[in-house]
């Protein structure tokens, strides 16, 4: 009897799990991180996670999470965000105030609906992070389910 092992099916739940122990440095300029150092899981084919991004190829309701452990270099905030198609998801902001040379963990997490894909650009989600007093990122991680 052949197994099929393409997780890559239409007939799969899309999931995608993606987490990056590389250090990232963080500025007090919001930027993406990357987040496929390591692929976890890629099931379906609704999503892909691509370098810094989380591609969502069919429409639908999707649960997103984000973590990330960082250093603080200077004293400050540190914020951790999500953001689809370049706009800032405000209800995803996660701040705290961390002391210089501080390790600090971050969570945030959301349920989008993401609409069909018009034009063929397909919607991307971003991890995003900044630390007003500079630091590093040393582990970043980034889940998507696709719920309906």
């Amino acid at each position: 009897m052949n197994c099929n092992r393409n997780l890559k099916d239409c007939h799969y739940k899309t999931a995608e799990a993606a987490y990056n122990p590389n250090s990232q440095a963080l500025t007090a300029a919001a930027a993406a991180l990357t987040l496929d150092g390591t692929i976890i899981t890629d099931t379906g084919v609704g999503a892909e996670v691509s370098g810094n991004n989380i591609v969502v190829r069919a429409p639908g309701l999707y649960y997103v999470a984000a973590d990330v452990v960082a250093e603080a270099t200077a004293a400050g905030n540190i914020s951790l965000q999500l953001m689809l198609n370049g706009a800032l998801l405000p209800s995803t902001l996660r701040e705290v105030t961390a002391a210089a040379a501080d390790s600090v963990a971050i969570h945030t997490e959301e349920i989008l609906y993401i609409p069909v894909a018009c034009g063929g650009a397909y919607p991307v989600i971003n991890v995003v992070a900044a630390a007003a007093g500079a630091g590093t990122a040393t582990l970043v991680t980034a889940r998507l389910v696709k719920l309906a």
